[in-house]
């Protein structure tokens, strides 16, 4: 993952696999909730959920770049879908006691950029 400029402050900042190939404002007007929750494919159900990857570092010239590993999907399941930084780095739920909404996002904050995951040519 590439970013090559923009918004997003310099920082870490969790990056998930949403299940909506959608980067617009959903009923409730945030930013990039039409591409609805994290991506669970299959049986699965358990936290951490299948489409979350590691929090991505990006530098104060707006730029970061990431290179990660998972075996919780195979590309044919994700193309389509869309990936989203977020505004805080994600614990995937490691902290005493968490509540149902750490769970669900990993405290990892608003979506501040969203794109369609494609096959490159």
């Amino acid at each position: 993952v590439k970013v090559t400029g923009g918004d997003i402050p310099a920082g870490f900042h969790g990056m998930h696999i949403h299940t909506n190939g959608q980067c617009a404002p959903g009923p409730d007007g945030e930013a990039f909730s039409a591409a609805g929750g994290h991506l669970q494919v299959g049986d699965a159900n358990a936290h951490p959920s299948s489409g979350d990857l590691i929090s991505m570092n990006i530098l104060k010239d707006g730029t970061g770049e990431t290179v990660t590993v998972t075996d919780a999907v195979t590309l044919q399941q994700i193309i389509g879908k869309s990936i989203i930084i977020h505004e805080k780095p994600d614990n995937f739920g490691n902290v005493p006691n968490p509540s149902p909404n750490t769970l669900k996002t990993g405290d990892a904050g608003a979506r501040l950029a969203c794109g369609v995951i494609e096959l490159g040519a």
